[in-house]
């Protein structure tokens, strides 16, 4: 029984150490109409919205980097003609790996900018 509870103690904190990334574009993130532009969303709670933007712009959406706030995580993604939006997961993270500089993450590769 304490071999047991050992190993799943183990499993649990190697399930935390795994950091996590921004949405990746566009498979990760959702589209909706709202009102005169569109909201974003991703699994995990990550929101966002662009009031000028239009139907399909999530699928030229770029990453352009993320930034750690006392708050939240924000991943800013540019796209095509006025598309682009940053998304939001609320909740204080920490920055994970080389990337980050200052709370901010400028490289174009969500596998850079992870966070935990």
């Amino acid at each position: 029984m304490r071999m047991i509870g050992t190993t799943l103690l183990a499993l649990f904190m190697v399930g935390n150490a795994v950091a996590a990334t921004c949405p990746n574009p566009p498979a990760e993130i959702t589209e909706t109409k709202d009102g005169q532009g569109y909201a974003y969303s991703a699994e995990g709670g990550w929101k966002g919205d662009n009031p000028m933007g239009n139907a399909g712009d999530k699928d030229t959406f770029k990453f352009t980097g993320a930034k750690i706030t006392t708050t939240s995580v924000i991943c800013r993604y540019e796209g095509d003609n006025d598309g682009g939006t940053s998304l939001t997961l609320a909740g204080a993270k920490q920055a994970d790996g080389d990337g980050w500089k200052n709370g901010e993450c400028a490289s174009s590769n969500v596998k850079v900018c992870t966070f935990k």
